[in-house]
């Protein structure tokens, strides 16, 4: 059965419910409208097609209220920049059918199948939370990116890595960083740390922030309680924001 199911799954990828190279995979080139078509500026009535599961965004965390679409943007409360995030998945019939493929045949533990490279929602090979945020016009100012909390623990291992793949696309001479204090009970990971805030204007017209962060939080020892180790006992993630020079960042 799994034979003759992997068979199906080749054939229909075969006959072209077209995947592209890159059809799962957010490139890096986001105010050319590079992200399925995204950009700064656009209006609610010409986002492009290509996206699914909308929902109020939460500022990069799992969404919240489901949506039938861009429009109803308005819906969703306003941040403390007086802006409207909506969130969104990729729609692809080959990211579906590789979904499948990879839920049905990767071992429990096992890395990333070939195939791996065409599901969800990713940046540059990691799966984020992808939103939009909108003004009261319906004018997209920003677009914002956020690793997945909630993908495989070897995904979210190296999701701080992200941060370093931006900031070598985009000019890497023209960012501004600074190392943030640990806070809150969290702590380094052996001996160090990495906790950074990294900025610049790209190209005079966008302002792009990168957050960096690998530590533990609060309660976190890397070992249970028999002191065996603990999976997963670590905070690793990038966060990306995209704005409009007009939106005033503190």
């Amino acid at each position: 059965m799994r034979v003759r199911t992997l068979l199906g799954v080749v054939a229909l990828l075969q006959l072209g419910i077209a995947m592209p190279a890159a059809a799962q995979v957010m490139t890096l080139d986001p105010f050319a409208g590079d992200i399925r078509g995204l950009a700064l500026g656009l209006s609610v009535d010409a986002m492009p097609a290509g996206f699914i599961k909308f929902a109020c965004g939460s500022n990069g965390l799992v969404p919240l209220q489901k949506l039938t679409g861009w429009k109803e943007f308005a819906t969703c409360r306003k941040d403390e920049k007086g802006l409207h995030e909506v969130a969104v998945e990729y729609d692809n019939v080959g990211g579906h059918l590789a979904d499948m493929f990879v839920d049905m045949f990767r071992a429990e533990g096992e890395g990333d199948l070939w195939l791996q490279q065409y599901t969800g929602t990713k940046m540059a090979g990691h799966p984020v939370i992808l939103s939009v945020l909108f003004d009261d016009a319906g004018i997209v100012q920003g677009v914002r990116a956020v690793t997945d909390s909630r993908a495989r623990t070897d995904q979210r291992q190296v999701s701080n890595m992200l941060a370093v793949v931006i900031r070598n696309h985009y000019e890497p001479q023209n960012w501004t960083c600074e190392t943030l204090p640990l806070e809150n009970g969290q702590t380094p990971i052996g001996n160090s740390y990495i906790k950074q805030r990294c900025e610049t204007v790209y190209r005079g017209e966008r302002r792009m922030i990168v957050w960096r962060n690998l530590f533990r939080k609060a309660g976190q020892t890397g070992a249970t309680a028999l002191g065996q180790v603990a999976e997963g006992d670590f905070e690793s993630s990038t966060r990306w924001e995209m704005w409009s020079l007009s939106v005033k960042i503190q």
